[in-house]
Protein backbone atom coordinates (compact mmCIF):
# COMPACT_ATOMS: atom_id res chain seq x y z
CA UNK A 1 0.00 0.00 0.00
CA UNK A 2 1.21 3.30 -0.62
CA UNK A 3 1.97 6.16 1.67
CA UNK A 4 -0.44 8.71 1.79
CA UNK A 5 0.14 12.29 -0.70
CA UNK A 6 0.18 15.02 0.86
CA UNK A 7 0.08 18.87 -1.26
CA UNK A 8 2.46 21.49 0.93
CA UNK A 9 1.20 24.19 -0.75
CA UNK A 10 4.15 26.95 -0.22
CA UNK A 11 7.81 25.96 -0.33
CA UNK A 12 9.01 28.69 2.92
CA UNK A 13 10.50 27.52 6.00
CA UNK A 14 7.53 26.54 6.97
CA UNK A 15 6.65 24.26 4.44
CA UNK A 16 10.00 22.97 4.49
CA UNK A 17 10.09 21.84 8.19
CA UNK A 18 6.48 20.27 7.39
CA UNK A 19 7.67 18.00 4.53
CA UNK A 20 10.70 16.78 6.50
CA UNK A 21 8.24 15.76 9.33
CA UNK A 22 5.82 13.84 6.67
CA UNK A 23 8.80 12.41 5.21
CA UNK A 24 9.91 11.33 8.72
CA UNK A 25 6.86 9.68 9.31
CA UNK A 26 6.37 7.53 6.36
CA UNK A 27 4.24 10.26 4.65
CA UNK A 28 4.80 11.02 0.87
CA UNK A 29 4.59 15.71 0.95
CA UNK A 30 4.41 16.70 -2.38
CA UNK A 31 5.31 20.65 -2.34
CA UNK A 32 4.23 24.00 -4.48
CA UNK A 33 5.91 26.84 -4.41
CA UNK A 34 5.32 30.10 -6.51
CA UNK A 35 9.60 30.83 -6.60
CA UNK A 36 10.20 31.38 -10.10
CA UNK A 37 14.13 29.85 -9.58
CA UNK A 38 13.58 27.63 -6.41
CA UNK A 39 11.63 27.44 -3.36
CA UNK A 40 12.15 28.81 -0.06
CA UNK A 41 9.85 32.20 0.77
CA UNK A 42 11.61 35.32 2.31
CA UNK A 43 14.46 32.95 2.77
CA UNK A 44 14.69 32.97 -0.92
CA UNK A 45 15.45 36.78 -1.29
CA UNK A 46 15.46 37.99 -5.04
CA UNK A 47 18.59 38.52 -7.81
CA UNK A 48 20.97 39.72 -4.51
CA UNK A 49 22.49 37.33 -2.04
CA UNK A 50 20.53 37.44 1.19
CA UNK A 51 18.04 39.40 0.26
CA UNK A 52 15.67 38.30 1.99
CA UNK A 53 16.19 36.96 5.92
CA UNK A 54 19.58 37.79 7.05
CA UNK A 55 19.70 34.99 9.53
CA UNK A 56 17.72 32.37 11.67
CA UNK A 57 18.25 31.38 15.34
CA UNK A 58 15.75 29.46 17.69
CA UNK A 59 14.94 29.54 21.43
CA UNK A 60 12.48 26.97 21.69
CA UNK A 61 14.33 23.71 21.81
CA UNK A 62 12.73 22.10 18.92
CA UNK A 63 13.55 24.66 16.67
CA UNK A 64 16.92 24.52 18.48
CA UNK A 65 17.51 20.70 17.84
CA UNK A 66 16.53 21.47 13.94
CA UNK A 67 19.36 23.91 13.30
CA UNK A 68 21.71 21.87 14.47
CA UNK A 69 20.67 19.19 12.83
CA UNK A 70 20.87 21.06 9.71
CA UNK A 71 24.40 22.65 10.63
CA UNK A 72 25.65 18.76 10.44
CA UNK A 73 23.92 18.22 7.53
CA UNK A 74 26.30 20.96 6.51
CA UNK A 75 22.88 23.09 5.30
CA UNK A 76 23.90 25.59 7.90
CA UNK A 77 27.07 27.27 9.20
CA UNK A 78 26.97 29.13 12.13
CA UNK A 79 27.65 32.87 11.83
CA UNK A 80 30.19 34.53 14.32
CA UNK A 81 31.35 38.04 14.01
CA UNK A 82 31.30 42.05 15.41
CA UNK A 83 27.76 42.14 16.63
CA UNK A 84 26.31 44.93 18.38
CA UNK A 85 24.05 47.82 18.17
CA UNK A 86 24.50 50.75 16.21
CA UNK A 87 23.70 54.11 18.28
CA UNK A 88 21.95 57.66 17.52
CA UNK A 89 25.37 59.34 17.79
CA UNK A 90 26.98 56.49 15.56
CA UNK A 91 28.29 54.96 18.89
CA UNK A 92 28.91 50.98 18.10
CA UNK A 93 28.49 48.95 21.16
CA UNK A 94 29.45 45.08 20.83
CA UNK A 95 26.45 42.56 21.77
CA UNK A 96 29.30 41.32 24.89
CA UNK A 97 28.98 44.30 26.68
CA UNK A 98 24.97 45.45 25.51
CA UNK A 99 22.24 44.90 27.66
CA UNK A 100 18.32 44.83 26.89
CA UNK A 101 17.81 48.44 28.73
CA UNK A 102 20.20 49.89 25.93
CA UNK A 103 18.05 49.63 23.44
CA UNK A 104 15.48 52.07 25.06
CA UNK A 105 18.51 54.37 25.99
CA UNK A 106 19.77 54.21 22.26
CA UNK A 107 16.63 54.11 21.31
CA UNK A 108 14.99 56.51 17.93
CA UNK A 109 15.10 60.37 19.35
CA UNK A 110 11.58 60.97 18.10
CA UNK A 111 7.97 59.18 19.30
CA UNK A 112 6.27 56.87 17.02
CA UNK A 113 4.32 53.46 16.64
CA UNK A 114 5.60 50.29 16.28
CA UNK A 115 4.75 48.57 13.05
CA UNK A 116 6.26 45.22 12.65
CA UNK A 117 9.13 44.01 13.54
CA UNK A 118 10.42 47.51 14.31
CA UNK A 119 11.96 47.11 18.29
CA UNK A 120 14.91 48.13 18.34
CA UNK A 121 16.41 45.35 17.76
CA UNK A 122 16.09 43.21 14.62
CA UNK A 123 14.43 40.22 15.15
CA UNK A 124 16.28 39.68 18.94
CA UNK A 125 19.70 39.93 16.64
CA UNK A 126 21.26 41.47 19.62
CA UNK A 127 18.86 40.53 22.97
CA UNK A 128 17.88 36.57 22.26
CA UNK A 129 21.57 35.26 22.25
CA UNK A 130 22.09 31.85 20.80
CA UNK A 131 23.75 30.38 17.95
CA UNK A 132 22.96 32.32 14.69
CA UNK A 133 23.16 30.68 11.46
CA UNK A 134 23.30 31.23 7.65
CA UNK A 135 23.11 29.20 4.77
CA UNK A 136 25.76 26.92 3.54
CA UNK A 137 26.42 29.20 0.45
CA UNK A 138 23.29 31.57 0.81
CA UNK A 139 20.49 32.04 2.88
CA UNK A 140 18.46 31.62 -0.53
CA UNK A 141 19.29 27.68 -0.89
CA UNK A 142 18.49 26.65 2.70
CA UNK A 143 14.78 25.64 1.98
CA UNK A 144 15.53 23.99 -1.52
CA UNK A 145 19.02 21.92 0.27
CA UNK A 146 16.52 20.60 2.83
CA UNK A 147 13.85 19.43 0.58
CA UNK A 148 16.83 18.05 -2.04
CA UNK A 149 18.51 15.93 1.22
CA UNK A 150 14.99 14.51 1.82
CA UNK A 151 13.87 13.90 -1.54
CA UNK A 152 10.79 15.52 -1.69
CA UNK A 153 8.90 16.32 -4.97
CA UNK A 154 9.12 19.78 -5.87
CA UNK A 155 7.26 22.44 -8.05
CA UNK A 156 7.90 26.00 -8.06
CA UNK A 157 6.40 28.59 -10.34
CA UNK A 158 2.88 26.53 -9.11
CA UNK A 159 0.13 29.23 -7.97
CA UNK A 160 -2.62 27.28 -6.53
CA UNK A 161 -5.94 27.69 -8.49
CA UNK A 162 -8.33 25.54 -7.41
CA UNK A 163 -9.46 23.34 -4.39
CA UNK A 164 -11.89 20.93 -4.04
CA UNK A 165 -12.30 19.05 -0.75
CA UNK A 166 -13.16 16.02 0.47
CA UNK A 167 -16.91 15.73 0.56
CA UNK A 168 -18.99 14.36 3.02
CA UNK A 169 -22.75 14.75 2.60
CA UNK A 170 -25.85 12.81 2.22
CA UNK A 171 -25.58 11.82 -1.38
CA UNK A 172 -21.27 11.20 -2.13
CA UNK A 173 -18.18 11.08 -0.56
CA UNK A 174 -14.69 11.74 -2.16
CA UNK A 175 -12.18 11.32 0.72
CA UNK A 176 -9.40 13.17 -1.72
CA UNK A 177 -8.43 17.06 -2.52
CA UNK A 178 -8.39 17.66 -6.16
CA UNK A 179 -6.48 21.06 -6.96
CA UNK A 180 -5.21 22.93 -9.92
CA UNK A 181 -2.05 24.53 -10.24
CA UNK A 182 -1.07 26.97 -12.74
CA UNK A 183 2.73 28.01 -13.68
CA UNK A 184 4.83 29.07 -16.46
CA UNK A 185 1.29 30.32 -18.64
CA UNK A 186 0.44 26.50 -18.04
CA UNK A 187 -2.44 24.45 -15.65
CA UNK A 188 -2.66 21.39 -14.32
CA UNK A 189 -4.78 18.96 -14.37
CA UNK A 190 -6.86 18.37 -11.27
CA UNK A 191 -4.60 16.25 -9.20
CA UNK A 192 -5.57 13.66 -6.18
CA UNK A 193 -4.08 14.10 -2.43
CA UNK A 194 -5.28 12.60 0.58
CA UNK A 195 -4.11 15.91 2.79
CA UNK A 196 -3.34 19.17 2.26
CA UNK A 197 -1.04 21.66 4.78
CA UNK A 198 -1.08 25.47 3.55
CA UNK A 199 1.69 26.98 4.76
CA UNK A 200 1.94 30.36 3.01
CA UNK A 201 2.19 33.22 4.51
CA UNK A 202 -1.32 34.48 2.87
CA UNK A 203 -3.62 33.88 5.08
CA UNK A 204 -5.91 34.79 2.21
CA UNK A 205 -5.68 31.60 0.44
CA UNK A 206 -6.27 29.61 3.79
CA UNK A 207 -9.37 31.43 4.16
CA UNK A 208 -10.62 30.25 0.34
CA UNK A 209 -10.05 26.57 1.64
CA UNK A 210 -11.82 26.59 4.89
CA UNK A 211 -14.51 28.39 2.46
CA UNK A 212 -14.39 25.53 -0.20
CA UNK A 213 -15.18 23.07 3.41
CA UNK A 214 -17.85 25.04 4.07
CA UNK A 215 -19.34 24.63 0.25
CA UNK A 216 -18.88 21.04 -0.21
CA UNK A 217 -19.88 19.76 3.09
CA UNK A 218 -23.04 19.11 4.48
CA UNK A 219 -24.18 21.05 7.75
CA UNK A 220 -25.29 18.39 9.52
CA UNK A 221 -22.10 16.13 8.46
CA UNK A 222 -20.03 19.30 9.94
CA UNK A 223 -21.88 18.92 13.50
CA UNK A 224 -21.40 15.64 13.91
CA UNK A 225 -17.54 16.35 13.88
CA UNK A 226 -17.83 19.20 15.90
CA UNK A 227 -16.36 21.43 13.53
CA UNK A 228 -19.84 24.04 13.61
CA UNK A 229 -20.50 25.56 10.07
CA UNK A 230 -20.31 29.51 12.78
CA UNK A 231 -16.90 28.10 13.94
CA UNK A 232 -15.61 27.40 10.58
CA UNK A 233 -17.08 31.12 9.35
CA UNK A 234 -15.49 32.66 12.62
CA UNK A 235 -12.00 31.13 11.16
CA UNK A 236 -12.45 31.95 7.61
CA UNK A 237 -12.88 35.87 9.29
CA UNK A 238 -9.84 35.71 11.01
CA UNK A 239 -7.57 34.77 8.66
CA UNK A 240 -8.80 37.59 6.29
CA UNK A 241 -8.06 39.96 8.95
CA UNK A 242 -5.01 38.70 9.91
CA UNK A 243 -2.67 41.61 8.21
CA UNK A 244 1.08 42.15 7.46
CA UNK A 245 3.52 44.69 6.82
CA UNK A 246 5.84 44.87 3.94
CA UNK A 247 9.39 45.19 3.95
CA UNK A 248 12.55 46.48 1.72
CA UNK A 249 16.00 45.56 1.72
CA UNK A 250 18.92 47.26 0.03
CA UNK A 251 21.32 45.28 -1.41
CA UNK A 252 24.72 47.98 -1.88
CA UNK A 253 27.90 47.47 -3.64
CA UNK A 254 30.48 49.31 -2.46
CA UNK A 255 34.52 49.10 -3.44
CA UNK A 256 36.39 46.43 -1.80
CA UNK A 257 37.72 47.78 1.68
CA UNK A 258 35.91 50.75 1.23
CA UNK A 259 33.78 50.65 4.67
CA UNK A 260 35.40 47.43 5.66
CA UNK A 261 38.50 48.61 6.16
CA UNK A 262 36.56 51.63 8.56
CA UNK A 263 33.85 50.24 10.45
CA UNK A 264 34.16 48.38 13.55
CA UNK A 265 31.30 45.98 13.01
CA UNK A 266 30.08 43.15 10.73
CA UNK A 267 26.67 43.78 11.89
CA UNK A 268 24.41 45.58 13.86
CA UNK A 269 20.92 46.31 14.58
CA UNK A 270 19.78 49.95 14.32
CA UNK A 271 17.61 51.65 17.45
CA UNK A 272 17.97 54.95 16.49
CA UNK A 273 17.11 55.10 12.91
CA UNK A 274 13.33 55.32 11.65
CA UNK A 275 14.65 53.99 7.73
CA UNK A 276 16.66 51.30 8.74
CA UNK A 277 16.85 48.20 11.51
CA UNK A 278 19.85 46.47 10.28
CA UNK A 279 23.20 46.31 8.47
CA UNK A 280 25.37 43.16 7.58
CA UNK A 281 28.56 42.47 5.71
CA UNK A 282 28.20 39.82 3.19
CA UNK A 283 31.19 38.26 3.55
CA UNK A 284 31.53 38.47 7.24
CA UNK A 285 29.18 35.11 6.27
CA UNK A 286 30.84 31.76 6.48
CA UNK A 287 31.40 30.48 3.22
CA UNK A 288 30.58 33.49 1.54
CA UNK A 289 32.46 35.50 -1.35
CA UNK A 290 35.24 38.03 0.13
CA UNK A 291 34.31 40.02 -3.08
CA UNK A 292 31.77 40.50 -6.09
CA UNK A 293 32.99 41.62 -9.69
CA UNK A 294 30.28 43.81 -10.71
CA UNK A 295 29.51 45.50 -14.22
CA UNK A 296 30.43 49.57 -14.44
CA UNK A 297 27.43 51.45 -15.58
CA UNK A 298 28.11 52.22 -19.39
CA UNK A 299 31.49 50.46 -19.54
CA UNK A 300 32.99 47.15 -20.20
CA UNK A 301 34.87 46.92 -17.29
CA UNK A 302 34.02 45.50 -13.77
CA UNK A 303 34.77 46.46 -10.33
CA UNK A 304 35.37 43.97 -7.30
CA UNK A 305 33.02 45.06 -4.54
CA UNK A 306 32.19 44.52 -0.83
CA UNK A 307 28.46 44.14 -0.47
CA UNK A 308 26.71 45.46 2.62
CA UNK A 309 23.04 44.55 3.30
CA UNK A 310 20.55 46.68 4.75
CA UNK A 311 17.30 46.22 6.08
CA UNK A 312 14.38 48.90 6.51
CA UNK A 313 11.85 49.34 9.56
CA UNK A 314 8.27 47.90 8.64
CA UNK A 315 7.45 51.74 9.12
CA UNK A 316 9.58 53.67 6.43
CA UNK A 317 8.43 50.50 3.70
CA UNK A 318 4.79 51.07 4.11
CA UNK A 319 5.04 54.70 3.71
CA UNK A 320 6.58 53.59 0.79
CA UNK A 321 3.85 52.00 -0.88
CA UNK A 322 1.18 54.14 0.69
CA UNK A 323 -0.17 56.23 -2.35
CA UNK A 324 0.95 54.07 -5.03
CA UNK A 325 -0.97 51.25 -7.16
CA UNK A 326 -0.76 47.57 -6.90
CA UNK A 327 0.54 45.63 -3.86
CA UNK A 328 4.30 46.35 -4.78
CA UNK A 329 5.74 49.62 -5.22
CA UNK A 330 6.97 50.05 -8.83
CA UNK A 331 10.30 51.47 -10.51
CA UNK A 332 10.40 54.82 -9.40
CA UNK A 333 9.57 53.93 -5.67
CA UNK A 334 12.35 51.50 -5.55
CA UNK A 335 14.73 54.88 -6.78
CA UNK A 336 13.36 56.73 -4.27
CA UNK A 337 13.61 54.16 -1.35
CA UNK A 338 17.13 53.54 -2.67
CA UNK A 339 18.38 57.23 -2.16
CA UNK A 340 16.44 57.56 1.15
CA UNK A 341 17.93 54.45 2.41
CA UNK A 342 21.62 55.18 1.44
CA UNK A 343 21.64 58.97 2.84
CA UNK A 344 20.53 57.36 5.97
CA UNK A 345 23.03 54.79 5.72
CA UNK A 346 25.64 57.60 4.51
CA UNK A 347 23.95 59.59 8.16
CA UNK A 348 24.47 56.31 10.52
CA UNK A 349 28.05 55.99 9.31
CA UNK A 350 29.46 59.26 9.06
CA UNK A 351 31.31 59.37 12.59
CA UNK A 352 33.80 57.08 11.04
CA UNK A 353 34.14 59.49 8.09
CA UNK A 354 35.60 62.64 10.10
CA UNK A 355 31.57 63.16 11.11
CA UNK A 356 31.53 64.00 7.36
CA UNK A 357 28.32 62.42 5.66
CA UNK A 358 29.47 63.76 2.38
CA UNK A 359 32.95 61.53 2.96
CA UNK A 360 30.84 58.04 3.42
CA UNK A 361 31.68 56.03 0.52
CA UNK A 362 28.70 56.03 -1.70
CA UNK A 363 28.03 52.18 -3.67
CA UNK A 364 28.95 51.88 -7.55
CA UNK A 365 25.68 49.83 -7.48
CA UNK A 366 22.47 49.38 -5.44
CA UNK A 367 19.38 47.59 -5.37
CA UNK A 368 16.10 47.48 -3.63
CA UNK A 369 14.08 44.71 -2.59
CA UNK A 370 10.70 45.07 -1.63
CA UNK A 371 8.43 42.23 0.71
CA UNK A 372 4.46 42.36 0.21
CA UNK A 373 4.10 40.22 3.69
CA UNK A 374 7.28 40.70 5.26
CA UNK A 375 6.54 41.04 8.92
CA UNK A 376 3.37 39.69 10.77
CA UNK A 377 1.09 42.58 12.19
CA UNK A 378 -1.96 41.34 13.16
CA UNK A 379 -2.02 37.53 13.90
CA UNK A 380 -4.61 35.09 15.48
CA UNK A 381 -3.02 34.82 18.42
CA UNK A 382 -3.86 31.65 19.35
CA UNK A 383 -2.19 29.16 22.19
CA UNK A 384 -1.43 26.73 18.91
CA UNK A 385 1.34 26.71 16.17
CA UNK A 386 -0.94 25.38 13.62
CA UNK A 387 -5.03 25.12 12.95
CA UNK A 388 -6.12 21.17 11.92
CA UNK A 389 -9.26 20.17 10.59
CA UNK A 390 -8.77 16.58 11.18
CA UNK A 391 -12.47 15.76 8.68
CA UNK A 392 -10.68 17.34 6.04
CA UNK A 393 -7.57 16.32 6.56
CA UNK A 394 -6.40 19.98 6.11
CA UNK A 395 -4.12 22.06 7.88
CA UNK A 396 -3.34 25.48 7.85
CA UNK A 397 -0.03 26.54 9.05
CA UNK A 398 2.19 29.92 9.01
CA UNK A 399 3.73 32.56 11.54
CA UNK A 400 0.37 34.46 11.93
CA UNK A 401 -1.02 31.59 14.07
CA UNK A 402 0.55 31.83 17.54
CA UNK A 403 1.24 35.35 19.13
CA UNK A 404 5.31 36.08 18.95
CA UNK A 405 6.49 37.15 22.48
CA UNK A 406 9.90 38.19 23.86
CA UNK A 407 12.56 35.31 25.04
CA UNK A 408 11.68 34.88 28.19
CA UNK A 409 8.46 34.18 27.00
CA UNK A 410 6.74 30.71 25.90
CA UNK A 411 6.51 31.58 22.11
CA UNK A 412 8.18 32.01 18.85
CA UNK A 413 10.88 35.30 19.45
CA UNK A 414 11.20 35.72 15.65
CA UNK A 415 9.20 35.64 12.34
CA UNK A 416 11.33 32.90 11.33
CA UNK A 417 10.67 30.69 14.19
CA UNK A 418 7.48 31.46 14.26
CA UNK A 419 7.04 30.15 10.80
CA UNK A 420 9.35 26.89 11.72
CA UNK A 421 7.58 25.72 14.73
CA UNK A 422 4.59 26.00 13.26
CA UNK A 423 5.45 23.68 10.27
CA UNK A 424 6.92 21.30 12.44
CA UNK A 425 3.61 21.08 14.59
CA UNK A 426 1.82 21.53 11.19
CA UNK A 427 3.77 18.21 10.10
CA UNK A 428 3.23 15.91 13.36
CA UNK A 429 -0.88 17.14 12.64
CA UNK A 430 -1.05 15.74 9.42
CA UNK A 431 0.77 12.68 10.19
CA UNK A 432 -1.66 11.87 12.94
CA UNK A 433 -4.33 12.25 10.69
CA UNK A 434 -3.14 9.08 9.20
CA UNK A 435 -1.13 7.66 12.01
CA UNK A 436 -2.69 8.24 15.38
CA UNK A 437 -0.27 6.30 17.50
CA UNK A 438 2.73 8.11 16.25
Amino acid sequence: MSSPRIAVVGGGISGTLCSLILRNRGLTPVVFDKGHRQSGGRLGGGMNPDSGAQFIRGTDPRVVNVLAMLQGANILEEWKGRFGFLGSKGGFLSAEVVGTSSIHAMGKENELVLQGNDEGDFCGFINNRGKTYVGHDSMATICANILKECSVEVHTNSTLLQHIPPTFNTTSEDETWKLQFEGQGEVSPLMKFDGLVITTHDPILAAGVVDSILKTSDAQIVDQWESTEKQLKAFSSDLRHTTHTSGCTLSAYYPVNALSSVLPFDAVSLPSSHILQFLSRDASKPARKPSHFIDINGSTKTMETELWTAVATAQFSESMRANQKGSLPNRWHEEKALSIMNRELSRLLSLYFNKDEAAVPQPVSAHAKFWGRAFIDKGLVLNEDCVGLEPWSVVVAGDFIRKMTSAVEDGPSSPFEAAALSGLDAGERMASFFNPTQ
